[in-house]
């Protein structure tokens, strides 16, 4: 079974080598129907909003509605790990691949939700944008009309920096990509997180 790592290595591949790539194709064809679903989903929505993420199941506790857990391993017995594709849409994350979620048990819903949150990967992007505009124009000299949006970020990050305030500028750059969602939905519309009473 494909995990996380996985389908974005195979995206990675997929955008390098083309669909049509005989290594693609070799690996499309050993994959199951579900992974193939949630693979098209996930190259669908993957630069609108779209996120992979890793839960443990477990077999037992999903027959009384939960049994869905966050995290890069689960001490106990479970079943099986699975991959869902969520997708940011103004303040909440929605399930969009099957099977669907029909709970998370005690504070797997919050766990889930800072998973979801998290942005790095468009962080460490944001950063070697600016490095790479700061190395080929030079926005310090430069009039800032003159300056793209991109390259008038660059400017007064690049001042804040050289003038003592590093803090503020790594400040700023942890703001960009953020998700502040505070609402998981399933597959069938359910409030998942915070749970309703």
């Amino acid at each position: 079974m494909m995990n996380v790592s996985d389908y974005e290595e195979l995206f990675c591949e997929v955008q390098e080598k083309g669909p049509d790539h005989d290594d693609i194709v070799t690996k499309m064809n050993r994959m199951s129907e579900t992974e193939i679903a949630i693979f098209i989903v996930y190259e669908l929505v993957r630069n609108d909003n779209g996120k992979l993420v890793d839960l443990w199941n477990d077999a037992y506790e999903e027959r009384f509605g939960d049994g869905n857990y966050p995290g890069t391993r689960q001490d106990g017995i479970l079943d099986a790990k699975r991959t869902y594709v969520f997708q940011q849409i103004e303040n909440c994350w929605y399930q969009l691949s099957r099977p669907n979620i029909d709970g998370l048990d005690g504070d797997s819903g919050e766990k889930l939700l800072k998973i979801l949150n998290q942005t790095t990967d468009l962080q460490i992007t944001a950063k070697l944008c600016l490095n790479r505009i700061k190395n080929t124009t030079d926005v310090v000299k430069a009039n800032p009309n003159d300056l793209t949006q991109p390259e008038f970020v660059c400017k007064v990050v690049d001042q804040m920096i050289n003038c003592g305030w590093g803090a503020q500028a790594e400040e700023i750059l942890s703001y960009v990509g953020k998700c502040n969602c505070d609402t998981i939905i399933s597959l069938d519309g359910k409030v998942l997180f915070p749970k309703r009473r």
